[in-house]
Order: C-alpha cells, then sequence, then structure tokens
C-alpha cells in the first residue's frame, strides 16, 4: 500500500496529538512530518500563524460541522488514526499535559468519530491505521457540463502551482483545492486573471479557451518591508553617526 507521491489527487489528515515523546510517532504525520514524504496534509504545522489566519480558521470550522461533505469538498482522501489519538502518553513535561498538546482535541475527536463512521479501512499497521473516503474532490479539476469534476495535470513547488489547461476547449471553471488567500495571484499563458473562491474558500477561476499554462503564485509585498527595514536601518546608521560626532 503506497500514497501515490508523485502525483498525489488528494490530501491526508492525521488524528494524533500535536507534540508526543512517542517514538514512532513522526509515522502519524501530523505537523510538517507529511512533507518528508512528499504527501499534502490538511492540517499543516500548528504555528499560530498560517494555522491562526482566517481562511484556516473557516476551513476547520467546515470541517467540524460538515464533516463529510468538508471532507470531500477540501480533497481529503486519507485518515490516520495514531494510536496515541486513542491511548496518549505523557512525559514527564506537566505543561505539555496541562495544555493538551499530548492528546488530540475535542473537535478532532469529533471529526474523527465522523470519519470512522464513513470511512474504510485500508491499512493496519501497530501504530497507525489509514483510512479512505472515497468520491472526494480531486486537487485540481475542471467542473464538466453535466456538473462532474475531470482531473487536470498539475505540479507544485516552492513557487507555487502550474497547470496543464490545454486539454481544455472552451472556456471552464477550474478549481484548485487550495485554500484562496490575499496575495494569490493567478496568470494564464503570463497574464494575470481574476482570482475567485468557492463556497469550501478554494482557488476558483474561469480560464479563457485556448489557454496553455494556469499558474498559481503567492506574491506578498514583501518588498515593502524590504525598503521600511532599510529605511529604519538609515536612520538608526544616521542616530549613531550624530551621536559619535555630537556627543552629550
Amino acid at each position: 500500500f503506497e500514497l501515490d507521491k508523485n502525483q498525489m489527487q488528494s490530501r491526508v489528515k492525521s488524528f494524533a496529538p500535536d507534540r508526543s515523546i512517542y517514538p514512532d510517532y513522526l509515522i502519524s504525520l501530523k505537523n510538517n512530518f507529511a512533507t518528508i514524504y512528499n504527501v499534502i496534509s490538511f492540517d499543516g504545522y500548528y504555528d499560530n500563524l498560517v494555522s491562526a489566519t482566517s481562511e484556516n480558521i473557516s476551513a476547520n470550522k467546515n470541517l467540524l460541522n460538515d464533516t463529510i461533505p468538508a471532507s470531500k469538498g477540501y480533497g481529503i482522501k486519507w485518515f490516520l488514526v495514531h494510536k496515541l489519538a486513542l491511548k496518549p502518553v505523557y512525559s514527564e513535561n506537566s505543561y505539555m499535559k496541562d495544555v493538551g498538546a499530548e492528546s488530540i482535541s475535542d473537535n478532532d475527536l469529533r471529526i474523527m468519530v465522523s470519519i470512522l463512521a464513513s470511512a474504510k479501512t485500508r491499512l493496519e499497521l501497530d501504530d497507525v491505521t489509514v483510512y479512505e473516503l472515497e468520491d472526494v474532490d480531486p486537487l485540481v479539476s475542471v467542473v464538466t457540463v453535466s456538473g462532474g469534476k475531470k482531473t487536470l495535470p498539475f505540479k507544485y513547488d516552492n513557487t507555487g502551482i502550474t497547470v496543464d489547461v490545454s486539454s481544455l476547449t472552451s472556456a471552464e471553471t477550474v478549481i484548485i483545492n487550495f485554500l484562496s488567500r490575499q496575495w494569490i495571484k493567478l496568470f494564464v499563458d503570463n497574464k494575470e486573471i481574476e482570482n475567485n473562491s468557492d463556497k469550501w474558500g478554494r482557488i476558483s477561476v474561469k480560464v479563457p479557451s485556448n489557454s496553455k499554462i494556469l499558474q498559481v503564485k503567492y506574491m506578498p509585498p514583501w518588498h515593502k518591508g524590504f525598503i521600511l527595514g532599510l529605511i529604519c536601518l538609515l536612520v538608526s546608521l544616521c542616530a549613531y553617526f550624530i551621536a559619535k560626532k555630537f556627543p552629550a
């Protein structure tokens, strides 16, 4: 049994504590461990930054309140239940236990119960069990005339997502199953187009006919921060030299 890490059209979600001293905690794929295996995870790393954005909060709320439809909408096909989710192993650090880092949250417990009632068991290991949810949305797809979804080939790296849309013979709506954020920009054949979102907060874009390549890039205005930092540095240097030349 293997997850297709070369062209994975689905996500995983892990049910495991945020932290653990357990030796085989790594295979839970919690936090950022999924990236080690080139697997796309719904959870990501709980860092109080990305996880605290309005987009992530909304997606997690959808998953809690409408578990099965939201799981399918976000393309979560594989669910990993680590035995620590059912029987935590606590360290000697009482603080970790007090903040609940070594046991799963009540929300995750509710989601897990719903998933286990609908998903199929695909793999059972000593420390983790893998469940499969069928009929989930692909990570990149086009909405067909009949209302179905056809997968499109894509690749992703540190520059963003590149989708091959050359198979589209007419203007079509393409769903990029990643959360739409403020600084995400979309380009079709190097021309910027409007970035919209659907009811799940995913990127939804109308691709013109006869297009070849759709690119998704995250482009925050870093230059403003660099300029501000440079100004602060210059002001500090001027203050330093003035203070040195004209001591009090």
